[in-house]
């Protein structure tokens, strides 16, 4: 059921369910077998990371998006999910909690990873919220702290969970951009609400430097790896003529 006890609720058939036909997958789950399963904070990052996906892994890996209900909850709503099929960036869908519209649903983000890899077939699984967020100016006051319980989860499962960081070189606020101490800020918040630990890879600044967020992994099993590529390596998209937008400052 989503939307409980709303005028809104509907009646969706789950993965989970007895009479669902991939009911016996999920009960006889065991392991996700490491795959990757990329967080994000933003539904903006989904592009981008499916591209980069493609582009080096090439046309046989399978991409599947797991959509949290931190946000808009309609899967519909988004533009880029739909761009990304039609360009072959994308191959299946699942919405779990009050979120609805994927391909498959779930009732929880455990059974999300579960289907996104055991029927849908993930070699890859990208999970973020949905179009918009909820942020208070706050340091725990805003739905990207889901990340860390995504990691968590991907961990437990038997995946290998990597942390995507909310990095803008265009958005001029304080705590969405490089400066001091946005940067260790904002991964300390990842950091806080991932209990394992997590791949973390950064490319390098406009300047040619990267500074490693010394603070970043207040946990101690936080990993952060720096990746070696050019700033080149974060344009992925353009090669497939994505437009990448936000409701609000540049991303």
């Amino acid at each position: 059921m989503k939307l409980n006890y709303t005028p809104l609720q509907a009646k969706v058939r789950s993965v989970e369910e007895p009479d669902s036909p991939h009911h016996e997958i999920i009960a006889d789950f065991k392991s996700m077998g490491g795959v990757p399963v990329v967080a994000g904070t933003l539904h903006s990052m989904l592009a981008p990371v499916c591209a980069a996906v493609r582009l080096l892994a090439g046309e046989a890996v399978r991409i599947v998006y797991v959509m949290t209900d931190a946000a808009c909850l309609p899967l519909a709503f988004s533009r880029t999910v739909k761009t990304l099929k039609e360009k072959g960036l994308l191959d299946g869908t699942v919405t779990y909690g009050h979120a609805f519209g994927g391909d498959l649903e779930a009732v929880n983000k455990y059974t999300a990873l579960i289907a996104a890899r055991k029927i849908l077939g993930a070699d890859v699984i990208v999970a973020t919220p949905g179009v918009g967020i909820i942020g208070t100016g706050t340091e725990y006051g805003h739905t990207g702290l889901e990340q860390g319980e995504i990691t968590n989860a991907a961990a437990v499962l038997g995946g290998a969970p990597v942390g995507l960081l909310r990095i803008s070189f265009a958005d001029q606020r304080e705590r969405a951009s490089w400066r001091e101490p946005s940067f260790p800020h904002r991964a300390g918040q990842s950091g806080d609400g991932a209990r394992r630990g997590t791949r973390t890879h950064l490319g390098p600044r406009k300047n040619g430097r990267c500074p490693r967020p010394t603070r970043g992994g207040r946990h101690p099993r936080t990993t952060h790896g720096l990746g070696p590529g050019r700033r080149d390596r974060f344009r992925r998209h353009e090669k497939y003529a994505l437009d990448v937008r936000t409701h609000g400052p540049g991303a």
